[in-house]
């Protein structure tokens, strides 16, 4: 019958078989113990298949089988007709057991039941230990004939016999290895490894123990701990990266898996690369587990096989595994305290090596937190310093650490304004720990100094313990950024001084212009020609301020000539001798070789009557006035100190000393401010020192000031050496020139007044003018009337287009073109870049009547160049 049974069926079964059994034995079915072990089963069909154990019904005179089941059909690996056959026990016991059997058979049929271990003997000759259950059925005679056997398969519990013994002693070890690893000294860790690596290979039988590691950031394998018997292998190679090797076992370890194998040709099939290298060492088995610490692979422990081959069971796996979990623990708490030691190492370089001065407080009370903050700061006062390093005990004056750990802050500071208050308060105020914030420390000197901190208050139970923290000294980087805001408030000021000089120009080409036309047309000695030479006299006094402007925004008048600075300093001295207090001494110590610099020797004569003029007015009751020279290099490093932007090389260095008033330190942040001036209204313009600065920095210098009051006051003044001649510039100021002929001017200008004035001016000097307010109109008109037009003069500044780009349009019309750029600027930047574009000449507003005439005469007598 196949199939399953339902339950009511398997009910109706257990029925059926309870009243077979009472008709075989009457009502005596108490005496037969064999029935619990069958319950709910049959003699017959599916019930009985249903079974996991073995059932055997056999004639106990005969020894042939009457009814067994699929389990025991599949177990002995017969036919049922082979089993029918067969005799029992003979054919499934061993000749040994025999007797034992025969002994138990008589017993069962005496009515008892008797349970027994015995190995079953397959067809294939396979010993597979069962424990057996076994009674005797009666027949109609009430004789015990029949032997009904069940048998259970007992191959792990006969297994765990035979290993209890290895386990306990597997036990044993497991347990004093990770008694040794958790208790021993760090150093004597590689020493204990090695030690259970050799037992490990002794509980095996092994012949090499091993463990492989990932050892540096490429993931290459190097054994690091072995343990071998000499008399079947050799040391692996110490050192030798074995990535290359074992890669395909590397990678099954880096998943966390385990390889093993009992037979070189049992290998696995993706472990195959492995086996020549197996070969060659001689290998015949093996098994290795990956190490692994918080789910990360780091290794591999490798038991290795030289002289038979082991068949890995799942006892032995799980032991291997066990003993990797042992070695992974031990190992981890290695890189675990190698990396705290290299950690500590690399911190303590770092606190020793950083430029911060770092240190550590112990407060020997420990302090509530919940204490007012008042009082926790008070409290902290009497904290002891139990670390820090040399850049923290040479800011308070000891050259050895040791000199100051130990001492409690109070001794430390002395009383003193201490940086280390602020830090405490922003320490406690802001949850224990601050990170940069800025604190000034009080010198005994009366001098601040700026720092930046950092601390972390070490708060247990409770109760805050320690502080740990560290302070930069910034009041460098403070002065630095405070000279550069001044550098960058200088070129705000210096941008808006141009503008205005400019603009200024603008107005004064009117006032010039048309008071020469005065003049021009006034007699002589008369009161036309009075007031128009006053009015000329106030222009050229307003045009030299301006200049003064413009200097200081470095937009003056430029020429690149060679200037000889002793020469100059000489023209000063004669000139200041005529107003100079007798009172006054000057003096000159003039001993720079080659004092050469490149540059326009106007605005530097002016700078040093400049300077010379304050130096004078600095000494009102007499003093002595000291003009010093000579050739300074001045290097990278010496720059950065000073803060000044120039290029490291050799420098005229002017010295202007005086023994005079001195300047205070708050003013000395002012001084080169233009219209800023300590002297008396009417004494000054404020405009001296601004010009100064102005043309130090357009002539790639620098202008720096040492005072104190009481004492006097240096002016240094560095420009940089020149020694190869330029040719010379000249200014000779020459007769008003005859006018170039019929000519026809495009005047070019977005100030009204100034079109003006410069109409009537060359229509005075014979011109024809045509005028335009910015640069498109005049392109346009350019555009028409191009073959007309012989002289165009450009303003440089205007809306709309400006002129380096009308000129650049023009020209595109016209390359032969011919122009004369003017502007309230000189020729610095925008108007250097038109000249070299072609344009022919300038001429700087206000300009006279001479001037202009003279442009004119000497761009239109020039042939255009081919």
């Amino acid at each position: 019958m196949a199939g399953k049974l339902s339950l009511e069926e398997l009910i109706k079964k257990r029925e059926k078989i309870e009243e077979q059994i009472k008709a075989l034995h009457g009502d005596s079915s108490n005496d037969f113990e064999g029935i619990s072990l069958i319950e709910g089963v049959g003699f017959s069909d599916t019930a009985i298949d249903t079974l996991q154990d073995i059932l055997l019904i056999y004639d106990s005179s005969s020894g042939k089988a009457i009814r067994w089941n699929k389990a025991f059909k599949e177990r002995v690996g017969y036919s049922d007709k082979e089993i029918a056959n067969l005799k029992v026990p003979e054919s499934y016991f061993d000749p040994e057991s025999l007797v034992k059997a025969a002994n138990l058979n008589r017993k069962a049929l005496q009515g008892k039941t008797v349970k027994y271990e015995m190995d079953l003997i397959t067809k294939k000759g396979d010993r597979i230990p069962h424990e057996y259950t076994q009674t005797a059925l009666v027949d109609k005679e009430g004789k015990y004939r029949l032997i009904f056997s069940i048998g259970r398969e007992i191959r792990e519990r006969r297994n765990y016999k035979n290993l209890l013994g290895d386990h306990r002693r597997f036990d044993k070890l497991i347990s004093h290895l990770s008694d040794v690893f958790l208790n021993i000294e760090y150093d004597e860790l590689d020493k204990e490894i090695v030690n259970a690596l050799k037992k490990t290979i002794l509980f095996f039988g092994a012949g090499r123990a091993g463990i492989f590691q990932i050892v540096d950031i490429d993931d290459n394998y190097r054994i690091t701990h072995e343990y071998h018997n000499d008399t079947q292998c050799k040391p692996f190679p110490k050192g030798e990266n074995v990535k290359n090797i074992f890669a395909d076992a590397a990678n099954l370890i880096a998943q966390g898996k385990i390889f093993h194998f009992a037979q070189l040709d049992k290998l696995p099939s993706n472990l195959r690369s492995l086996r020549p290298y197996y070969a060659d060492q001689g290998i015949k088995s093996s098994i290795a587990v990956p190490l692994q610490s918080f789910d990360k692979v780091f290794g591999s422990l490798s038991i290795t096989f030289f002289d038979h081959e082991m068949e890995w069971d799942s006892d032995s796996i799980n032991r291997a595994i066990l003993l990797g979990q042992v070695f992974s623990n031990a190992l981890a708490r290695m890189r675990v305290e190698k990396t705290l030691r290299s950690a500590d190492l690399r911190l303590r370089s770092l606190i020793e090596n950083t430029t911060d001065a770092v240190f550590c407080f112990e407060v020997i009370d420990p302090i509530p937190i919940m204490f007012p903050i008042n009082e926790q700061v008070d409290r902290l006062h009497h904290s002891k310093l139990v670390d820090c390093n040399l850049v923290y005990a040479k800011h308070y004056g000891v050259d050895s650490v040791n000199d100051i750990l130990g001492k409690e802050l109070v001794e430390i500071f002395k009383g003193k304004s201490a940086n280390l208050d602020t830090l405490f308060q922003d320490i406690l105020n802001h949850g224990y720990r601050v990170i940069n914030s800025e604190g000034v420390e009080t010198l005994e000197d009366g001098t601040e100094r700026h720092y930046l901190n950092n601390g972390y208050g070490i708060i247990e139970d409770g109760m805050l313990r320690r502080i740990w923290g560290s302070f930069r000294d910034i009041t460098e980087q403070r002065n630095m950024e405070e000279h550069l805001r001044q550098a960058e408030k200088m070129e705000a000021v210096g941008q808006l001084a141009g503008g205005i000089a400019h603009d200024f120009n603008n107005q004064l080409s009117g006032i010039v212009g048309y008071a020469d036309l005065i003049r021009g047309d006034a007699e002589d000695g008369s009161d036309n020609a009075r007031y128009a030479d006053n009015i000329l006299t106030a222009g050229k006094r307003a045009a030299d301020l301006t200049q003064e402007l413009l200097a200081f925004s470095r937009k003056g008048k430029y020429f690149s000539v060679h200037v000889d600075m002793h020469k100059l300093v000489n023209e000063v001295v004669t000139l200041l001798q005529r107003s100079i207090d007798k009172r006054i001494i000057i003096k000159q110590l003039l001993v720079a070789q080659q004092p050469f610099v490149k540059g326009d020797p106007s605005q530097l004569q002016n700078a040093l009557l400049n300077l010379t003029i304050n130096a004078r007015d600095a000494m009102p009751d007499g003093g002595e006035l000291v003009i010093a020279s000579e050739i300074t290099h001045l290097d990278n490093i010496y720059l950065k100190q000073k803060r000044f932007e120039l290029t490291a090389g050799n420098y005229v260095h002017i010295t202007i000393i005086d023994s005079g008033t001195g300047i205070d330190s708050a003013l000395l942040k002012r001084i080169f401010e233009p219209f800023y001036t300590t002297k008396k209204q009417g004494k000054g313009t404020g405009m001296g020192l601004a010009a100064v600065y102005g043309t130090a920095k357009s002539h790639n210098g620098i202008i720096d000031v040492e005072s104190e009051v009481g004492k006097g006051t240096s002016m240094h003044l560095y420009l940089p050496q020149s020694i190869k001649d330029l040719p010379a510039d000249s200014e000779q100021e020459e007769k008003e020139p005859e006018t170039a002929g019929a000519a026809t001017i495009l005047l070019v200008d977005d100030e009204e007044m100034v079109r003006e004035i410069t109409t009537d001016i060359l229509e005075k000097l014979g011109y024809a003018v045509l005028t335009c307010e910015d640069g498109c109109q005049a392109v346009e008109q350019y555009k028409n009337d191009w073959k007309n037009i012989d002289l165009v003069i450009l303003d440089m500044v205007m809306p709309n287009m400006n002129g380096k780009d009308a000129f650049l349009a023009m020209k595109e019309i016209n390359p032969d073109i011919k122009a004369l750029l003017s502007s309230g600027y000189s020729i610095t930047g925008e108007a250097r870049s038109i000249l070299k574009a072609g344009i022919n000449g300038f001429i700087q507003k206000p300009y006279r009547r001479v001037e202009l005439s003279k442009k004119i005469a000497e761009i239109l007598n020039t042939k255009p160049q081919k």
